[in-house]
């Protein structure tokens, strides 16, 4: 019996197959489950920070963290109106043209990496994946773009490793521009040990408590300084990793650091150098190339953040803690965990029983810009005689409790704070041949 041609087979009923286009094979998501540890004790250790990171200068330190949900649909919809990337992304890809097909297989998650192992055995591993899943496909989508403007093969954007700096932490990976080998973002890859989705999940939940609260401020951040022996909790130290690579470098605004079952991405602006804004976590099943495409494109200035993309904060109410801060720092390193919203809901409370007299001066004092108040160091503590801040007790915790009024509490180079506009700092630290040598591995 002859085989049917294909013009003579009978027309098969359904939904018609979408065309598979460059950007279908951006958008979609990894497939089946991320890759297993071997057994529980590969690469679980964390690190602490070097001597040189601990000496940094309150402008170097990072002041605050604040999430910018959005972040990430921002980019792309920037890159999304890019005209080369709209040439590239429209295109459709036919299995059967060899140059559609090796692009398939070069960008859709499906076909790349199809020789990965199974298991995870080291860092190394997961190294392996997330470059050939993600990292990969989005640079070769920047080479693209850069070749429709002409660009030749010397000046095409590419993804290496990092040389290291003494004092500082090595990324695992950056991407470089186009012109001059210069690091635009910075990538840091863990196993799955050294970084457990609930670690990032509790980071994640208590920046988006700042914001959901009624807040809308962004989480105050203390730095140890030099004779500190407090443990660091996880989090922070991956935090502070991030952080003291993005500082320690120039021309470095945008961070990523990956299990591959968790992502996370961390951005810079140039008007806030003093606050490391985060991006929600992406589970596996949520992470695409397009992300990745969108947070390099960032990176290296193909797309950019206007101050209006940013999250809107409560800039009274930033200008508030952080005379509260100075006031009332916290006596440990990381995150500041205090009730926020409560500390805010006290001071109204107080504002409102003031007679109008001292309403009004105390209103003259809050829209006085913070920068003319840290001018002078006298000026400042008349200022914070005036507003006679409320002594009602407040929580040190999520739930809200009273509990009894703290006593100021003294810091090393912390006490003076930071503003609540932000300050822009950009100084760079310099580096210190007598600390231990340090790869950042967690």
């Amino acid at each position: 019996m002859l085989r049917q041609t294909p013009a003579a087979q009978p027309l098969v009923k359904g939904p018609r197959r979408n065309p598979i286009t460059v950007s279908s094979c951006l958008q979609h998501p990894l497939p089946g489950h991320p890759p297993r540890m071997v057994n529980s004790a590969v690469s679980s250790s964390t690190r602490n920070l070097t001597s040189t990171e601990k000496s940094y200068s309150e402008d170097q330190q990072l002041a605050y963290i604040c999430l910018f949900p959005d972040i990430l649909s921002k980019a792309r919809a920037k890159l999304e109106a890019n005209e080369a990337f709209k040439g590239i992304a429209a295109r459709v890809l036919d299995p059967a043209v060899d140059e559609d097909d090796r692009l398939i297989h070069a960008l859709h998650p499906n076909r790349t990496g199809s020789a990965l192992p199974s298991r995870v055995h080291t860092e190394i591993d997961t190294i392996g994946f997330i470059n050939t899943k993600l990292v990969w496909p989005a640079v070769l989508i920047l080479q693209l773009m850069k070749k429709l403007d002409g660009a030749n093969l010397d000046d095409l954007p590419y993804a290496a490793s990092v040389n290291g700096t003494r004092g500082v932490g090595t990324p695992d990976s950056a991407l470089y521009s186009f012109v001059g080998d210069l690091a635009r973002a910075f990538m840091e890859w863990k196993t799955a040990n050294a970084m457990p989705e609930s670690v990032i999940r509790e980071l994640a939940s208590t920046l988006r408590r700042h914001l959901s609260s009624g807040a809308r401020v962004p989480v105050r951040v203390w730095w140890p300084d030099d004779t500190s022996d407090t443990s660091l909790s996880k989090e922070i130290k991956i935090l502070f990793q991030i952080w003291c690579q993005i500082v320690s470098r120039a021309h470095i605004s945008v961070a990523g650091v990956s299990s591959l079952n968790t992502t996370m991405f961390f951005y810079r602006h140039p008007a806030k150098p003093d606050v490391l804004f985060a991006s929600e976590p992406l589970e596996y099943r949520w992470v695409t190339v397009m992300d990745f495409v969108a947070m390099f494109a960032l990176g290296l200035g193909i797309v950019k953040l206007e101050d209006s993309d940013l999250p809107t904060l409560n800039q009274d109410d930033c200008h508030y803690m952080d005379s509260y801060y100075r006031r009332y720092p916290n006596p440990t390193p990381g995150l500041d965990k205090r009730n926020v919203a409560g500390i805010l809901k006290q001071r109204k409370d107080w504002q409102a029983n003031l007679p109008k007299s001292q309403k009004r001066k105390a209103e003259d004092d809050q829209a006085t810009p913070t920068a003319i108040r840290r001018k002078s160091t006298v000026v400042s503590r008349m200022r914070r005689r005036d507003e006679k801040l409320p002594s009602a007790s407040f929580s040190a915790r999520h739930d809200g409790d009273d509990q009894t009024t703290p006593k100021p509490v003294k810091r090393a180079r912390q006490d003076s704070g930071t503003s609540g506009t932000f300050g822009k700092r950009m100084t760079q630290p310099e580096a210190d041949d007598s600390d231990e040598d340090d790869d950042g591995d967690l």
